[in-house]
């Protein structure tokens, strides 16, 4: 989970600011905005303001952590259409506080989606190949965004935590492939395009399932730059330091991708063929 330090250092003797609706007591979750007594006005509670202020930094911001067990499915389609249409929304929510337990459940039902969209195509070997690959360039993305994340690397396990636990929500594209199935670009094509030496790689308009491959890595970037971006302006970076380092981070994730559709894509098909 993330908690901003300074919530916690604060050592005042009632809430700092006026503005946090998230400031509610303990016993009968009375809103406590605003206010500045000892004790709870609806129940008479004696109020620890620091505990109080620990816990509104740690309310849930995200609708499918919010939702209730019955409201879980409409609480998922919410959250999905906000990775995936407003990122900058899921990346505010997601810097403040990420549950592990609902981060990694949305993270495997994407992926049992894509499961069940390549299952009807009757391709058991490219379907085993490219959930594995998938799940391996998961773990390669959360191991790059700590190391590239300026002073991450002095708390390496929460930051490592963190990316992974974003790497869960950001597998909602996933979702996306049972139209077109995974966008799958290989890292020579990309440079052989860029030397000019191959058209294997088509830019949008050129071909109907590549457009529909690069607006899904698209999408799926920008989600990941948004919550880079909120990690460096919550580290105290300015908004050009932070849109830049967002963007060579969103360009190192796609060279990443390429780079293990092409050498790790194809070892589990052959492994995965030789076993079915």
């Amino acid at each position: 989970m993330t908690v901003d330090d300074s919530e916690n250092s604060r050592q005042a003797d009632g809430p700092a600011s006026t503005d946090d609706s998230g400031l509610r007591c303990p016993k009968c979750r009375y809103n406590l905005t605003g206010l500045s007594s000892h004790k709870c006005p609806e129940c008479g509670r004696a109020l620890n303001w620091d505990e109080i202020r620990a816990a509104a930094v740690l309310t849930p911001q995200i609708h499918f952590e919010k939702a209730s067990i019955a409201f879980k499915p409409i609480g998922f389609v919410h959250t999905w259409l906000t990775v995936l249409l407003a990122p900058w929304v899921f990346a505010r929510q997601s810097v403040r506080f990420i549950h592990a337990g609902h981060a990694l459940a949305f993270g495997g039902v994407c992926f049992a989606g894509t499961w069940l969209s390549l299952f009807f195509e009757n391709d058991v070997e490219m379907m085993m190949a490219w959930l594995s690959t998938a799940a391996v360039y998961l773990v390669f993305q959360t191991i790059l965004l700590t190391l590239i994340e300026p002073h991450g690397w002095r708390r390496p396990v929460r930051t490592g935590r963190y990316w992974l636990l974003v790497g869960g929500y950001t597998s909602a594209i996933m979702l996306t492939e049972i139209l077109r199935g995974p966008p799958l670009i290989a890292l020579s094509d990309v440079v052989e395009f860029l030397l000019g030496r191959s058209a294997a790689v088509k830019m949008p308009f050129g071909d109907p399932v590549q457009f529909y491959w690069w607006l899904q890595i698209v999408v799926w970037l920008v989600g990941l730059a948004c919550c880079y971006f909120a990690r460096m302006r919550r580290s105290g970076a300015d908004v050009f330091s932070a849109v830049s380092a967002s963007l060579l981070a969103a360009g190192a994730l796609f060279l990443l991708y390429c780079a293990t559709v092409e050498h790790v894509g194809p070892r589990f098909y052959d492994l995965f063929e030789n076993i079915f």
